[in-house]
């Protein structure tokens, strides 16, 4: 019997957003970094794309595939919080292509 065996690209995973904070930080300006992988602390996750502002994060988030929901509550977590993670993102290979990133 053959197992079928996915791609990590295949497999859902945690994507992390994350900005910096402290005083003086504009969330609609910020510069945000976006990962996948890892689940309780950067160990085993895998930068993907920064982006500077909430509308670049927006095309970035789009990009990769995910939902229109989980776009407008990622931005809007975002707003007042650094961190926001995206559970059970599949992020297809032509999706990471799109971003220049390898299969």
């Amino acid at each position: 019997m053959t197992i079928p065996t996915r791609s990590p690209a295949d497999t859902p995973t945690p994507l992390h957003i994350d900005r910096t904070s402290g005083a003086g930080v504009r969330p609609a300006t910020a510069e945000y970094s976006v990962s996948f992988g890892g689940s309780k602390d950067i160990v085993g996750t895998v930068h993907l794309a920064t982006a500077k502002g909430l509308d670049a994060l927006t095309r970035v988030l789009a990009a990769l595939g995910v939902p229109l929901p989980e776009i407008e509550t990622a931005i809007r977590v975002l707003r007042g919080s650094p961190h926001h993670d995206i559970r059970n993102v599949t992020l297809a290979r032509d999706a990471l292509r799109r971003l220049g990133l390898p299969k």
